[in-house]
């Protein structure tokens, strides 16, 4: 019996590292959060509202030190011309400090599609009722979600959902 207990804490451990890879959908169908983004230089604000509504928004709630979210940056910063004007925002809780660390590692500023920031309010968590990062939400243009990923997920993955 405790042999079935550790077994179970180690499962339960690994689902929350961000491993899985298990897509649910009982988020998918609903509307866009508005969360705002204070952007790195810490007093700007950009709204997940005011992003171009001609093409689609892909919203992941990382951390900048998790190792899945480094993993799905560097898939998507891959494979970036394959996402075309799709816009890319990448909101956290960390802090600033810790974003633009991660924001000059990846060289996220010479993208004009991709914006990071810091989700202040903690909205897009509440909303999708987060437990774990990396956490991506793809809207299409109609601002439904049309797919969300509750762990790390290769670029190819999310390309085949905005095609």
């Amino acid at each position: 019996m405790k042999r079935l207990g550790v077994v179970f804490l180690c499962v339960l451990s690994w689902v929350h590292c961000g491993q899985m890879t298990i897509q649910r959908d009982i988020n998918e169908g609903r509307p866009m959060p508005s969360v705002n983004m204070l952007l790195l230089d810490s007093v700007s604000v950009l709204n997940t509202n005011s992003l171009s509504k001609s093409e689609p928004v892909i919203l992941i709630f990382f951390d900048p030190y998790c190792q899945y979210c480094r993993s799905e940056t560097e898939s998507i910063l891959s494979k970036i011309q394959k996402f075309g004007n799709t816009q890319i925002c990448f909101l956290g809780v960390a802090p600033i400090s810790d974003m633009n660390r991660f924001s000059i590692k990846y060289q996220l500023s010479k993208y004009p599609n991709i914006h990071i920031g810091i989700d202040t309010a903690g909205t897009y968590a509440r909303y999708f009722a987060v437990e774990g990062v990396p956490h991506t939400s793809i809207f299409l243009k109609n601002r439904k979600a049309k797919k969300i990923f509750y762990a790390r997920v290769d670029a190819e993955k999310l390309i085949d959902v905005i095609d």
